[in-house]
């Protein structure tokens, strides 16, 4: 009896729906459009309750029409679609795009339309958003296709769109080739849309090709582009302040940080920031929070850290302020950016505590689920762990992140994979399981070949990690074989131009050079390194500057010019010092602390040399002394800390590192 009831009811929900009254479909017309306005209202703050609005009024939509394909049904459905999409929601925006799509195709008698090249155009997008970079491609050739089809010969800002959007997906899966060409495209499909006039389409496309170039390492090119958009957007300009200046502004500031021009970079930045600030002079926005955070980087990077955390604690009481206090993925990605800072003002302890309450607030916001903002959290805690050399934390840390990603891949390759699995392989080197990391470089490698056409970065590195994997197994000759291939590969990506990775690459094959005697050649690629960095820094000073003074000391002493040797010791040993009070001075007890620790191994080999060059004691210990100006300040402050904490649990907390 059971089932028979249960196969009346089927059978009854199966019956068409009745026929509605004129009445009944004005009343469900005018509560429709009430769902939509409220839902428009409600977006920017409130993304739940207006994808719950949009998902009432699909409902009504399809009520109203039932059976045939219908405009309010096919809005409807790209009104959630983009709904979802605004609040980061791409896989819960794709069935609305292709339910959509099928619609359009039903709809339209013309197998060509435009209304279905830009819907397989968004889809492609949402698609690429999602994680689901391959399924992207399709409709994206699909909607250039269409839009060729629909306007032979002619640009359309359809076509630029969607041949845009094509060239990112394309280069996320490494076809660097055809991705440049589409960059490229967008750009001259914007000029025959608009012909000579300046628009805000045909920046757009202009930045988006400088960055793609200065992704490629070609900083001069990216440069050039970059200048072209802001120049096009002052023209434009009706307006002072106008936060379209200063996003050119903030791209070409990138490629001048990237390029290791800080001075100019910061120069850029703070520009943005003061735009910012005039366009939104009461209003906390994410744009001047972003800003902040760039400034603060590029002014770490020049070791003013108290500066750069004044400017990143701004930021994150703007993206508080923008949330209530709630907990929000703007927090949890401005927490991240301020993990960043610490660790490069070597605030070490307060940058991992800061790591675990970011990664614990993504897993409030997003659920204990596999999400690739999940896996960012947990790298930048094994980041820091290995920095700390908490290595047999770093390691599992490092392989929960990078087993999450493989989960979220799917079976694809990915670059978050491929660079995680270089950091954890310094690890394990690190921990003495050298074989271990070759092996994940190895398999590495072949992804990175995989996804990434042609030289790259990220391949160079991961040579460079495999030299350094194989030496540790005193496979010496192989390893410099390596240093040597990831150095070649680093040059064919940027060209003759200064930079860090190259003045890091001439320094490790000088090592394996020096390793193996030929003193000559070690001694001209560890100044070909030092002079690199010189350029690059100016008047700044970093440990890497330090040790390659070190190694040329050591190149000196090694073939017996003594006094060349005690010069570049003493130098060195000043350096560290003026780094160690600068860590010391900033708070940064804990590198400070590091980096002293280095101090003996420079003295004692001082000391050996200019005493056993004739030194006048006084004199040669004078210098050694003044070294430990640093240890000095450190210990005091520990034991302020110390005497604190005994009086006021709260005092010593404000002191700690």
């Amino acid at each position: 009896m059971g089932l028979l009831l249960l196969a009346a009811a089927l059978a009854v929900s199966a019956d068409p729906p009745k026929p509605l009254t004129a009445d009944e479909r004005k009343t469900l017309t005018q509560e429709r459009a009430k769902l939509n306005l409220s839902a428009e209202f409600l977006l920017p703050t409130k993304p739940d309750k207006a994808i719950n609005a949009l998902e009432q009024s699909l409902a009504i939509a399809r009520r109203l029409h039932p059976i045939e394909d219908h405009d309010d049904v096919l809005d409807a459905h790209f009104l959630l679609a983009y709904a979802n999409k605004q609040a980061n929601r791409f896989a819960a925006a794709v069935p609305h795009y292709r339910d959509a799509l099928a619609m359009l195709n039903r709809m339209n008698k013309d197998k060509y339309h435009l209304d279905t090249a830009n819907c397989l155009c968004n889809l492609g997008s949402v698609l690429h958003s999602a994680g689901k970079p391959k399924e992207a491609v399709k409709p994206l050739r699909d909607s250039v296709a269409m839009h060729e089809r629909l306007s032979p010969g002619k640009g359309t800002a359809g076509l630029a769109n969607a041949v845009s959007n094509l060239a990112v997906v394309l280069k996320d899966l490494g076809e660097m080739k055809e991705a440049e060409e589409c960059y490229a495209r967008a750009v001259v499909v914007c000029q025959e849309v608009h012909g000579k006039r300046d628009h805000s389409d045909t920046a757009k496309a202009l930045d988006n090709y400088g960055i793609f170039r200065m992704d490629r390492g070609d900083y001069a090119e990216a440069e050039r582009l970059h200048q072209q958009a802001y120049d096009m957007r002052k023209r434009l300009s009706k307006r002072d302040p106008d936060p379209e200046l200063a996003h050119s502004l903030n791209s070409m500031a990138v490629v001048y940080q990237r390029a290791g021009r800080l001075a100019d970079a910061e120069k850029s930045f703070a520009e943005v920031v003061d735009t910012y600030r005039r366009s939104h002079p009461k209003l906390a926005h994410p744009d001047m929070a972003i800003a902040l955070c760039n400034l603060a980087n590029v002014v770490a990077a020049q070791s003013r850290f108290a500066e750069a955390e004044r400017h990143l604690s701004e930021a994150l009481n703007i993206w508080k302020q923008l949330h209530a206090g709630r907990d929000h993925q703007d927090v949890a990605n401005g927490l991240d950016m301020q993990v960043q800072l610490l660790r490069t003002a070597g605030k070490l302890a307060e940058a991992e505590t800061v790591a675990r309450a970011a990664l614990a607030m993504k897993k409030r916001v997003i659920g204990e689920r596999d999400h690739s903002d999940i896996v960012i959290g947990l790298n930048n805690l094994a980041d820091v762990l290995w920095q700390r050399g908490q290595l047999s934390q770093a390691d599992p840390t490092f392989r929960e992140a990078r087993d999450m990603q493989a989960r979220l891949a799917n079976g694809r390759d990915t670059f978050p994979a491929v660079v995680m699995a270089g950091n954890h392989s310094q690890v394990l080197t690190q921990l003495g399981r050298a074989a271990d990391a070759e092996q994940i470089l190895s398999d590495a490698i072949k992804a990175a070949d995989r996804l990434l056409k042609g030289d790259h970065l990220a391949k160079a590195r991961l040579l460079n990690n495999l030299a350094v994997a194989v030496r540790t197994q005193g496979r010496a000759a192989e390893g410099e074989k390596l240093y040597r291939d990831s150095l070649d590969m680093t040059r064919r990506v940027v060209g003759d131009k200064d930079r860090i990775e190259v003045a890091d690459g001439l320094n490790n094959l000088g090592s394996a050079v020096k390793a193996r005697g030929d003193l000559a050649e070690a001694k001209k690629l560890y100044q070909q390194s030092f002079d690199m960095r010189k350029r690059l820094l100016g008047a700044g000073e970093t440990v890497a500057l330090a040790n390659t003074l070190t190694s040329l000391a050591s190149v000196a002493h090694a073939c017996g010019d003594l006094a060349e040797a005690e010069r570049l010791l003493l130098d060195a040993l000043r350096m560290f010092r003026r780094l160690g009070e600068a860590y010391a001075a900033a708070g940064a007890d804990g590198a400070a602390l590091t980096l002293v620790a280095t101090f003996p191994g420079v003295r004692e080999a001082y000391l050996d040399v200019a005493l056993g060059r004739g030194g006048k004691p006084a004199e040669v210990y004078a210098h050694v002394w003044d070294t430990k100006a640093a240890l000095a300040q450190v210990a005091a402050r520990r034991g302020l800390a110390a005497r604190a904490a005994a009086a006021d649990p709260k005092a010593a907390g404000l002191l700690a590192d």
